[in-house]
């Protein structure tokens, strides 16, 4: 398992984690979460079906969805150390 996948593992974590949290803090009204919901189900369902190399961007889409919620549920970038 390389740094790929780990990344991958890391976007499919925090996603749904995003999700949750942004609706119980009522920071994310239902509409966006039902936004995001559709955007991510369809990057995890729909870009592996592009030949030749679709599956590889379901990192990088969930990747870029999860820095879009951070920014929309604590309204402000997280420090990391």
């Amino acid at each position: 398992m390389g740094s790929p996948e780990i990344g991958l593992w890391i976007a499919v974590i925090a996603f749904p984690t995003l999700l949750i949290l942004g609706y119980i803090s009522e920071e994310l009204k239902p509409k966006w979460v039902a936004a995001f919901a559709v955007l991510g189900v369809a990057a995890w369902i729909g870009l592996p079906r592009f030949p030749p190399s679709g599956g590889y961007l379901v990192g990088p889409v969930l990747a870029v969805l999860d820095i879009v919620l951070v920014l929309m549920v604590f309204k402000r970038d997280i420090r990391i150390g």
